[in-house]
């Protein structure tokens, strides 16, 4: 079945009244009193306490009180499945016209008008209104989550767990041609990210760029595209880059630009650290990211130690 063929027309019945209900070519064994278009479980959506609250259908309502109150249930009936919507409205609209409707006095049926209509759908400001209202209604605990405190059986749990396998596809084998263009790609993205920069300045400065370009972009005034097209080798228009040259990229390993660190102790000792702060912090009981900032001139000293990049 598609995905658009998944509406059907239902009717439901009084299960207090049984007797032979004749309506042209529809018949019956229990008396109908409403008929609708849905998908999926709608027709036994009728005689939830949710919908019954929700329903502005008041002769629907009060026939479905009194068949619960007896102890019964309105029994739901499907007269054509496997259908399109539009083509389920139109059955839904002949059904309601042959058996007739309790507010026009010339049938049961509790249907408000003759069918055939599309339900209206929610704006955006209806949602957002809804939403702010059972938010506020919660927080306050005028209104409790369905859910809480309860739990799915092992049985549920285990239905669940076969429907997901169930649904999951068989996942094909790569081929090696995959395999090696997936690890191309893997690589060239890696190294991109831990690329590091060698720019000349316009006053003939050498500078290294480690910390990200768009950080660079941002502290240069220059934008982040041509930067870009520098390190791509292609000339820029109406001198953009301010003057600005790309040098080459420099060698880098898996944390970036082979980076070295002098560290002076609470002693006034200097140590040179090369590519291996985060073990030295672990030897010293020291924090990596606060000597870090130490560098960078966000923070003064840790634990009396002092750092400083080469």
């Amino acid at each position: 079945m598609k995905k658009s063929n998944k509406f059907y027309v239902y009717l439901l019945l009084d299960p207090r009244n049984p007797g032979d209900y004749k309506y042209g070519k529809y018949e019956f064994d229990f008396e109908p009193f409403y008929v609708g278009k849905g998908c999926g479980t709608r027709m036994y959506q009728h005689y939830c306490l949710s919908e019954l609250k929700r329903c502005r259908n008041p002769h629907e309502i009060r026939k479905i009180k009194k068949i619960l109150a007896a102890g019964l249930k309105p029994i739901p009936m499907k007269i054509k499945n496997c259908l399109l919507e539009n083509i389920a409205l139109n059955l839904e609209k002949k059904i309601i016209k042959a058996i007739g409707r309790r507010n026009l006095r010339n049938g049961p049926l509790t249907n408000m008008d003759e069918g055939g209509r599309v339900g209206p759908k929610m704006t955006k400001k209806l949602k957002e209104k809804i939403s702010k209202i059972l938010k506020r209604k919660y927080k306050n605990g005028e209104i409790t989550h369905p859910w809480i405190g309860r739990k799915h059986s092992i049985e549920t749990k285990l239905k669940i767990s076969m429907t997901s396998r169930m649904s999951q596809k068989p996942q094909k084998k790569q081929s090696k041609k995959t395999k090696i263009k997936i690890g191309l790609s893997n690589s060239c993205a890696k190294a991109n990210l831990c690329n590091s920069y060698l720019f000349l300045s316009p006053l003939g400065i050498k500078t290294i760029v480690d910390r990200g370009l768009k950080r660079f972009s941002k502290e240069i005034g220059i934008k982040l595209g041509i930067i870009k097209t520098l390190i791509r080798g292609e000339k820029t228009k109406n001198k953009s880059n301010m003057g600005w040259r790309f040098i080459k990229i420099l060698k880098h390993t898996n944390t970036g630009i082979e980076k070295a660190y002098v560290l002076i102790s609470p002693n006034g000792k200097n140590i040179v650290v090369k590519n291996g702060l985060r073990k030295f912090c672990i030897k010293r009981g020291l924090q990596y990211t606060n000597l870090i900032k130490v560098a960078k001139g966000l923070r003064f000293q840790h634990k009396g130690w002092k750092c400083k990049f080469v």
